[in-house]
């Protein structure tokens, strides 16, 4: 591991705070504000430096959530759930269906994807989860509404796009009930994730990818139904990002994620933190009238 990651470790369990302003000033070059935040990347860490997160937890937990969602008469929307497990012994691999999705219910990047259970290697799939179910309680401050999650390994069943690809992933980032961009995450099954964001009336918004290398993609057509469905899961929270997969047809929803990029958006340009700082408080005063 490199000097500057184990610092920067080391800093999130210290002082959050420190490494909050410190990962601020590397991407954008500048001392952030957290006590009278302007920008979406200013306001967003300063709820997380409250402790605002740590209230609505259960939310980040991707098993616990679905209860949620079908509170909010969504359950419609969710994959299909064909198990739910305590330890990494206790998946029975035997017993799944020729192919499904295995991930922990917590954290991110711990997704496993079956697409073929004859081929698939049972016992590194055993190995990782048995290191996953390890990281219970050891995350820092940064992101401590994940310590609060009781570890579990969930298996839905897999979705594809029709084709037997993966389907293209909506990732809506919503702000006092508001829908106000979407992030769109298509051609994963060609290697190259092509990126790019949408406001609500499918206007490109190239000047909000720093990469610059994104480029348009066409307008699905159940997107209104997409915006009805994040609406009403981010109904009464001020800041969070609701994720859906989608073929274009069907909809089915992913996860809801509380610190979205550690709060950083590295990806985002300055532009766009100032315009959704903007409509934080414009949609935020619209509230409290």
């Amino acid at each position: 591991m490199r000097i500057v990651e184990l610092i920067g470790r080391w800093a999130s369990k210290i002082s959050p705070r420190l490494f909050l302003a410190g990962a601020y000033i590397h991407n954008r070059k500048r001392i952030p504000n957290f006590k009278s935040p302007k920008d979406l990347s200013e306001i967003w860490i300063s709820k997380v430096l409250t402790g605002d997160f740590n209230k609505i937890y259960y939310l980040a937990d991707k098993y616990q959530v679905r209860e949620y969602i079908e509170q909010k008469g969504l359950g419609r929307y969710l994959p299909a759930l064909i198990g739910v497990y305590d330890s990494a012994d206790s998946v029975d691999f035997e017993q799944m269906p020729p192919k499904y999705a295995l991930k922990m219910n917590f954290g991110c990047g711990m997704n496993l994807i079956c697409q073929d259970s004859n081929t698939f290697d049972k016992r590194a799939a055993l190995e990782k989860l048995r290191l996953w179910f390890e990281r219970k309680g050891k995350y820092s401050l940064v992101e401590e509404h994940y310590n609060l999650i009781e570890p579990k390994a969930i298996c839905e069943e897999f979705i594809d796009d029709g084709n037997g690809g993966f389907p293209t992933d909506y990732k809506f980032m919503c702000i006092n009930g508001k829908a106000f961009c979407v992030l769109v995450c298509s051609e994963r099954s060609s290697g190259h994730v092509n990126k790019a964001m949408f406001n609500m009336e499918w206007d490109f918004l190239k000047e909000y990818d720093k990469s610059g290398e994104a480029h348009p993609f066409p307008k699905p057509a159940n997107f209104d139904e997409m915006v009805a469905v994040v609406e009403k899961l981010a109904e009464n929270i001020e800041l969070v990002r609701v994720d859906l997969y989608s073929d274009g047809k069907k909809i089915w929803i992913g996860e809801i994620t509380l610190t979205p990029a550690g709060c950083i958006f590295h990806k985002w340009t300055q532009k766009a933190l100032d315009e959704m700082g903007r409509f934080y408080y414009q949609t935020k005063k619209n509230r409290n009238v």
